[in-house]
């Protein structure tokens, strides 16, 4: 797993981690500082803490809708595979305590944003209506060809306008898929004055840090592009600045 982390700047709230879990195999999973959402990506495992049992299931990214387990700090999981399995654990950092939460595929709603070129599906796993002390996260499928995450958008200073907030500092990272595996996407970081500015080939199983700046996504003909994201804020509210030059083609799109 590649990570890209611009400047080598490491995140202060998000941390990610993937777990792999071999047919039959028991872990044991405990944070002392992280509040944690754990998104199957693929194979068949059940998880356990000390008040009840669930089921995961996913043959793929690609074919099947995800589902997810979101526990508070200081909380215990217990996970066995029925088939190898993979995990992925978006973290981030907290002290509050809310009830362990499971969100099915049935409870995940699908919607296409954009248009033409930079069409995409995106899949809200945790937001707004699971309670957390900070982390979102969701998922965004982008077709052969097609941009994301696009037009282009900010989230990492505070911008208040006629008491409207037009942008809340938020942390992001991205975990990505590609299928078929060969393939490869980009990505490009920047801010307006030019200071910060880095693009990056994205490859199959790659994460990519975003402190701040622009961040759009792009996908080569003939393959499809995944991406698992999370936020978090210090504040537990997302809202996010289309950059100016783009705001044009808005419409429908983040």
């Amino acid at each position: 797993m590649n990570i890209h982390k611009p400047n080598g700047h490491s995140l202060a709230l998000l941390d990610f981690e993937i777990v792999y879990v071999e047919k039959g195999e028991k872990k044991d999973w405990y944070s002392d500082e992280y509040e944690s959402v754990f998104v199957i990506i693929e194979g068949s495992c059940s998880i356990s803490s000390e008040e009840e049992r669930w089921d995961l299931q996913r043959r793929s990214v690609f074919v099947d809708t995800a589902s997810a387990i979101f526990i508070s700090p200081k909380h215990t999981l217990s996970i066995t595979a029925k088939e190898k399995t993979i995990l992925a654990v978006c973290k981030a950092r907290a002290d509050k305590k809310f009830k362990t939460t499971y969100i099915p595929k049935e409870n995940i709603v699908s919607e296409i944003r954009g248009e033409k070129g930079f069409k995409r599906k995106v899949f809200n796993i945790v937001n707004t209506e699971t309670q957390t002390q900070r982390i979102a996260v969701g998922e965004t499928i982008n077709e052969p060809g097609e941009w994301s995450s696009f037009p282009p958008h900010k989230h990492d200073v505070f911008i208040k306008e006629n008491e409207k907030i037009i942008e809340v500092p938020l942390e992001e990272a991205y975990y990505f898929r590609i299928e078929p595996k060969t393939g490869f996407g980009f990505q490009r970081l920047y801010t307006k004055d030019g200071l910060f500015d880095e693009a990056y080939v994205i490859q199959d199983g790659d994460v990519t840090h975003i402190p701040r700046g622009y961040h759009p996504v792009a996908n080569i003909p003939g393959h499809k592009l995944y991406y698992l994201w999370m936020l978090a804020g210090e504040e537990r509210k997302y809202i996010w600045n289309t950059d100016p030059d783009f705001k044009w083609i808005e419409k429908n799109s983040i």
